[in-house]
């Protein structure tokens, strides 16, 4: 199947990604299946369950969906990368506690991180930048 890319570089089948803040799913110990979709989520590490994840259509597994913990390492920020036609497409899914872990990471780690067409997730980030109301942070 011939792959086609949007101008922003990423896949024209790309609807076929979903992200997920995995807070109910921690505290049930379950993850959801479905049999249309992969499910891409970091191992437990330290007794701290993983609390982002991605699910990757069927459809979509010609691009070898790869969870890429050698790129970053924490429980609150996966990168998935697409591959096709000697490309690499990273995508970033981030869940920021209210310490903002990941955000802190990410900032630290920055000239090492590979360029992502995408980053999502719930950076539980506020600012009067978007929100006049905010009061702080």
């Amino acid at each position: 199947m011939e792959v086609q890319w949007t101008s922003t570089g990423l896949p024209l089948e790309f609807t076929g990604v979903h992200w997920s803040p995995l807070e109910s799913v921690e505290q049930r110990k379950v993850l959801p299946k479905h049999p249309d979709w992969l499910t891409v989520v970091r191992p437990p590490t330290n007794n701290e369950a993983p609390r982002v994840l991605a699910y990757v259509h069927n459809r979509l597994t010609q691009l070898r969906p790869s969870l890429c913990q050698d790129l970053i390492d924490h429980r609150d920020i996966l990168i998935l990368s697409l591959f096709s036609e000697g490309r690499t497409i990273n995508i970033m899914n981030v869940y920021s506690d209210d310490q903002h872990t990941a955000i802190n990471l990410l900032a630290e780690c920055v000239p090492t991180l590979p360029a992502c067409v995408l980053m999502t997730g719930d950076f539980n980030c506020h600012s009067r930048e978007w929100d006049p109301l905010v009061l702080h942070h």
